[in-house]
């Protein structure tokens, strides 16, 4: 099988130089071509020979005049970067907060990077113990507040040395009374929350804005009624006090000290991921929704908390979670529950300012203000963490002198395809009750997997360092890169198909097949995993073997041949500790999930490394006579030679074609037919790819004289 045409075309770019033609002279800053350079790939990331602002510049498609380089890549499997903070007075130097693989207690770690020189990145473990750290900011009293699942801490800037060693002697917890991922019973230890992490703000007088995420997915204990989960401590609670899915503000009364009381000054809202204050002093927050089967829904969400309703001076509103979604729409367990209304007629609901791409998990907001991007000046930036197809990306927003993104009556979004091609525009749905969509600018327009030029990206709050560029952490793959200047840009980069190559292994290999079949029988669909990540399958997909499809279609879910590095076998381990099934879905019994993974596990090991085919899954590509879902595109069929085709006709003899595919042409090979022709694929007569049972032969174009191409055609369709 050969590889994907745009694959070779991209290796020639990057292995062997480009045309300044191409990219535009220089293509980056210091962006000709040096040895020096990265040569190998790195967590993923493949050479490219070229430069981004000193970095390594990687093959991400990032904004015109944009390029993102690699600054650091730990060579630690467990690292996974979240928060970045430079700091104060000392330049390209950082601290980051790391989750650590597995979320378990006492995992965490703080990492000190220099990147002050290029050639001479440092990065290393400073603090270790911590449970999920993730926030790391500069607030009140020139301290570092550290956020970790229950507490804060803070540590004066002195803590670090010009060496970056860091002395654990001056760090002070400031608050611990927030709800813990999990908790000591005498039954053991019972997971407590499935947001836990602590993401927080502090407004201009050192006020701190605490989100409290909320204990479960969807309220699931509680459907057709009103929510009250609350902590392990409490139980239940009408109190929304005692709730998750809010904001908290705790005032400060002193340096490293706040009341241990606290207001509730927003509810309703699942995790907010991202808050920043607009210059008006209202709060701005990320809302990463719910799950839906359904890939497409819910939207995520910008939501405005007004100044007002931080400080008590008008009462909270409720933002929807767990009862509504999108703009007023209910969610299918409450409909029909008249305790909160998703409506305009409900005084205690507020709706999104504005819809973000569905489940992207917006993971940080930021505006920028620096020199480096003036054109970016004053936008919100939004970094879109998620795994799905509109996930991956980074946004900004312009905005209006109020700091909110100007909404328009229509906007699209990206998302990533599904199967060879670049990224696709989708419209954010329209209400009839406003706006609530905006154009935003693509700072990465794509970061898809494609395998060996980039990982697929998971970026976590982009940071907006002392000299302009944006810094941003890649949690999914253990790196660190930044954003620079750049003149022209690297070609879009085309994923590639590799579901018919995995779908024929699976036809041709019994065994491999029985493994497929026991990890979809007794593990996607168990009544643990059953309903959760779109049920495993595209929307509308008829193929044969759906779930395989859309698993490869994730890019990191099955990595063939390494279960370590597959999200569909790490999620599931640790049993008893890992991410997956969810908080409300345990396993029956520990054996039950050591099972799963053992069959997962065994089934991504038995698979080999295959290539795309030529034209895998359009017109030319390989299929199995009788199942035109081979063919999943428009008009689609596969013919008795075991060939994708689609029809073209006498009066319009053209075919489509598909970037990065081998071209298609118009002939009549059945003239029974009459008027109806069929698409084929082209050949190079010299060095033909063409299927089993084909022949590249010259052919004319359906009802004319010219021109002439020489096309793959089924031996049973060539006439004696």
């Amino acid at each position: 099988m050969r590889a994907h045409l745009d694959h070779f075309r991209l290796t020639r770019i990057l292995g062997l130089g480009l045309a300044l033609g191409t990219l535009g002279a220089g293509c980056a800053i210091d962006a000709e071509q040096d040895e020096s350079f990265q040569t190998e790939s790195r967590n993923g990331y493949g050479a490219t020979g070229l430069s981004c602002g000193g970095f390594p510049r990687v093959a991400v498609d990032t904004a015109e005049g944009t390029c993102l380089g690699l600054v650091a890549a730990s060579e630690d499997s467990q690292f996974k970067p979240r928060v970045l903070l430079e700091l104060p007075q000392r330049p390209g130097e950082f601290l980051v907060t790391d989750l650590n693989e597995g979320w378990g207690p006492g995992k965490g770690r703080l990492w000190y990077l220099d990147g002050r020189n290029p050639d001479d990145v440092q990065l290393r473990p400073i603090l270790g113990g911590l449970t999920l750290p993730h926030q790391l900011v500069l607030g009140p009293g020139g301290l570092i507040y550290l956020g970790e699942d229950h507490r804060i801490s803070a540590f004066p800037t002195d803590a670090i040395a010009t060496d970056g060693s860091f002395d654990e002697s001056a760090i002070e917890v400031v608050l611990d009374q927030l709800p813990a991922m999990d908790v000591e019973t005498p039954d053991g230890t019972v997971r407590n929350s499935m947001h836990p992490i602590s993401h927080f703000v502090f407004d201009g007088a050192g006020n701190l804005f605490v989100n409290v995420g909320a204990y479960t997915d969807h309220c699931s204990d509680y459907v057709g009624r009103e929510c009250n989960e609350a902590d392990i401590s409490v139980g239940q609670s009408t109190d929304p006090h005692d709730w998750g899915g809010v904001i908290r503000r705790y005032d400060r009364t002193g340096d490293y000290s706040f009341s241990m009381g606290y207001e509730v000054v927003a509810m309703g809202l699942r995790n907010s991921m991202g808050m920043v204050f607009t210059p008006a002093g209202d709060l701005l927050q990320a809302e990463n929704g719910r799950d839906f089967e359904d890939g497409g829904r819910p939207f995520e969400e910008l939501n405005v908390v007004p100044r007002a309703e931080l400080y008590g001076e008008a009462s909270p509103k409720h933002y929807g979670w767990p009862y509504c979604y999108d703009a007023y729409e209910t969610s299918d367990e409450w409909v029909g529950y008249g305790g909160f209304r998703c409506s305009p007629d409900n005084p205690a609901y507020r709706p999104p300012h504005l819809l973000l791409p569905p489940h992207g998990a917006p993971l940080g907001l930021s505006y920028y203000r620096g020199s480096l991007f003036p054109e970016l000046d004053g936008q919100l930036i939004v970094p879109l963490h998620g795994y799905r197809p509109a996930g991956q990306r980074i946004l900004a927003f312009e905005v209006g002198s109020n700091g909110l993104p100007l909404r328009t009556e229509s906007a699209a979004y990206l998302e990533n395809p599904t199967e060879g091609s670049t990224s696709a525009e989708v419209p954010y749905p329209v209400s009839e009750h406003g706006h609530f969509a905006a154009p935003a600018t693509n700072l990465v327009a794509a970061w898809f997997a494609v395998d060996g030029f980039r990982p697929k990206g998971a970026p976590v709050a982009p940071y907006v360092a002392t000299d302009g560029s944006i810094w941003v952490a890649d949690d999914k793959n253990g790196a660190i890169l930044r954003f620079d200047r750049a003149e022209g840009s690297l070609p879009p980069l085309q994923r590639e198909n590799l579901y018919p190559a995995y779908r024929r292994l699976l036809d041709q290999d019994d065994d491999i097949r029985a493994k497929y079949d026991a990890v979809v029988e007794d593990v996607l669909q168990s009544s643990q995993c059953s309903g959760c990540h779109d049920d495993f399958a595209l929307e509308g997909d008829t193929s044969r073997y759906p779930e395989l499809r859309y698993l490869l279609t994730l890019g990191s879910w099955i990595a063939p041949g390494q279960p370590d590095a597959s999200a569909l076998y790490t999620k599931l381990t640790p049993v008893g500790e890992a991410s997956m099934p969810p908080l409300d879905r345990p396993w029956d019994s520990e054996d039950q999930g050591f099972a799963a993974a053992e069959k997962v596990r065994l089934f991504i090991a038995s698979l080999p490394k295959l290539l795309p085919g030529i034209n895998d899954g359009w017109v030319g590509g390989q299929c199995t006579p009788g199942y035109d879902s081979d063919c999943p595109f428009d008009g689609g069929t596969c013919t008795e030679g075991g060939a994708c085709t689609k029809s073209c006709t006498k009066a319009q003899p053209f075919c489509p074609d598909r970037d990065g595919m081998t071209g298609t042409f118009c002939v009549d090979v059945d003239p029974s037919a009459g008027e109806v022709g069929s698409c084929v694929v082209t050949c190079d007569p010299q060095a033909p790819e063409c299927l089993p049972g084909q022949q590249c032969l010259p052919m004319t174009r359906f009802g004319r004289t010219s021109p002439e191409r020489h096309v793959c055609l089924d031996e049973a369709s060539i006439a004696p």
